[in-house]
């Protein structure tokens, strides 16, 4: 907690000389954590300062941390201007952290946009799911309307598609009528077909076996599907 506090002030007033004395803990149990709070601290005043030293960084780990953390106190605050730093990275590492961390920021007030800009710019497709899924979920759960008018609003397509994929897998044990539901949207009926046949099998490993058959029946699933759970 000292160290946490410390890197916190230090990185206020003298974020450099903070960082710099944090290069030197990389041996102490605290040290990496010691560098991402000063990241954190450093990228809410100074993002831009923040990214040059974090673009000097070696150590994976530290690259890691630091363009996430940078990148979400800059995604709060200037979203553009973050998303435009992280696409300018060469380091797929660097690229890839950044901008989960640019997404998640820019989640915290515009959910829409921050997704929007990942699906259509987020090259990794593991990043991109894991931006979709957690700010999905968190979407969802703080403003449910706002989440479903947002996946109503969107032009049917392959991005679409794995946003509904995506969140429909991941609200399976919390929400598994509306996990199926939104999964019978996707546009392409491979996934379509593959992705609620795949929730069915989840939803009777959690549920009664006998309750999921009586919903499918009552529900406007295709008919191909109703009658392979009959």
């Amino acid at each position: 907690g000292v160290m946490d506090a410390l890197a916190d002030g230090w990185a206020a007033v003298d974020p450099m000389a903070a960082a710099e004395a944090g290069m030197k803990m990389q041996e102490n149990d605290y040290g990496d954590e010691f560098i991402m709070n000063i990241a954190s601290q450093w990228g809410s005043r100074d993002p831009q300062a923040a990214a040059n030293w974090a673009g000097t960084l070696q150590n994976e780990d530290l690259v890691a941390v630091t363009h996430l953390q940078i990148g979400s106190e800059w995604g709060m605050t200037d979203p553009n201007a973050a998303s435009a730093w992280a696409a300018g990275l060469q380091d797929p590492q660097a690229k890839q952290f950044s901008e989960y961390g640019v997404a998640m920021g820019w989640s915290e007030h515009a959910p829409g946009d921050a997704l929007g800009w990942g699906i259509q710019n987020i090259e990794n497709q593991q990043t991109r799911q894991r931006v979709i899924e957690e700010v999905m979920l968190n979407w969802s759960s703080n403003n449910p309307a706002g989440a479903a008018e947002w996946l109503n609003s969107q032009e049917s397509g392959d991005r679409l598609d794995e946003v509904l994929s995506t969140f429909s897998n991941s609200i399976i044990d919390m929400d598994p009528q509306g996990a199926v539901n939104w999964a019978s949207t996707i546009s392409n009926n491979e996934l379509r077909s593959e992705t609620v046949n795949q929730l069915l099998e989840d939803w009777m490993t959690l549920d009664d076996e006998a309750y999921v058959k009586d919903w499918i029946q009552k529900s406007n699933l295709s008919q191909e599907v109703k009658a392979r759970y009959q």
